[in-house]
């Protein structure tokens, strides 16, 4: 783990995007020439008394898709949905089942067996009128690397690792920003790599002043194949948060399983979990009591509390990254309900 370090720039690029709109912003994004009407105006008028008039258009004009439509991206759609984007597809092979409703408040109760990511659409345009909102039911593993490339910004949840990592790979390359994020049981986490990313960063002037100073900074991020390759050898465990070798143990478990923990398998998917712990500590020379027994018991499917947390600050996060407004989580943000804590860490 690492401090997060971000530079100056002198170039004024950004200071001149804080107050005018460009026809593609600094990290390529695909900008239309356009302005907020009256209406919009006067719709998003808090938000953009919090952060300009640029930023909103920038965000109306931001294409983004979420993979997976359990509780996690729910919540990650509403809060984008309410901000103003341009437009936002729910990509979702899977069937909706009893589980779902747990977390997942997107999906009426007569929607069992039918496509989950179809089923949430009508929930979410509900929401706001204006965001053109689209449903795509095939298998994210069946999407070539241009798919991803067509969006402002990816959003992956409920993904095989396998999926995360090309993903990842293809969008770091075209320097489109990603995003990954899950909820299992009581933890939750959240991953950025925005690669090259300026941003604004308001300060507070030393004087008496209304006005504050306007900095403009930089901040470099690695992939997340680079994040799960980290040599613990190296460098000490002890300050890490347990939720990222969960995340690790997880990721096995979905791979193996085709499915993460479920309360209905618990005692079968417990045997498994800390067979993998097992192997995993192993693996990275780690003490056993790193990731104890204890915390495999609060891991099995997703509660709506947790979901809230980590999907309102994963929306913030991906808000952030296309505003270029305030300086974002480089590059995990984990969280542990049984602790009630959430920790901003930077694994590379």
């Amino acid at each position: 783990t690492d401090v997060q370090n971000w530079n100056c720039r002198p170039t004024g690029l950004l200071l001149a995007m804080a107050t005018t709109v460009d026809s593609r912003d600094s990290n390529n994004c695909k900008m239309e020439s356009s302005h907020i009407t009256d209406s919009e105006a006067a719709l998003y008028d808090r938000q953009i008394r919090l952060w300009g008039v640029a930023a909103q258009n920038r965000l109306r004009q931001s294409h983004l898709l979420v993979i997976g439509a359990r509780g996690l991206s729910a919540e990650v759609c509403k809060n984008l949905v309410l901000a103003g984007i341009k437009s936002l597809t729910l990509l979702d092979n899977a069937k909706v089942t009893e589980e779902d409703f747990a977390a997942q408040f997107l999906l009426p109760r007569e929607s069992i067996g039918q496509n989950r990511a179809q089923a949430s659409l009508e929930r979410i345009q509900i929401l706001n009128p204006n965001v053109e909102v689209k449903f795509d039911s095939e298998d994210v593993s069946s999407k070539s690397d241009e798919y991803f490339l067509s969006f402002d910004a990816v959003i992956a949840t409920d993904c095989h690792q396998h999926d995360l990592i090309r993903i990842n790979e293809c969008t770091h390359e075209a320097s489109v920003p990603f995003f990954s994020g899950d909820v299992f049981g009581y933890y939750g986490y959240l991953f950025s790599d925005l690669i090259n990313h300026q941003y604004i960063e308001e300060k507070p002037r030393l004087k008496n002043d209304d006005q504050p100073v306007k900095v403009e900074k930089e901040m470099t991020f690695c992939k997340l194949k680079e994040s799960f390759s980290h040599d613990w050898v190296k460098q000490s465990a002890g300050n890490t948060s347990v939720v990222y070798f969960i995340l690790q143990v997880l990721l096995k478990f979905r791979a193996q399983q085709h499915r993460f923990p479920a309360s209905v398998t618990f005692d079968n998917d417990l045997e498994k979990l800390l067979k993998l712990r097992s192997e995993l500590t192993s693996e990275l020379d780690l003490d056993p009591d790193t990731v104890s027994e204890h915390y495999f018991r609060f891991c099995h499917s997703q509660l709506s509390p947790v979901c809230a947390i980590v999907g309102g600050i994963l929306a913030q996060e991906v808000i952030k990254a296309i505003t270029h407004q305030d300086q974002p989580i480089n590059n995990y943000f984990l969280y542990n309900g049984v602790d009630d804590s959430g920790l901003v860490e930077l694994i590379d």
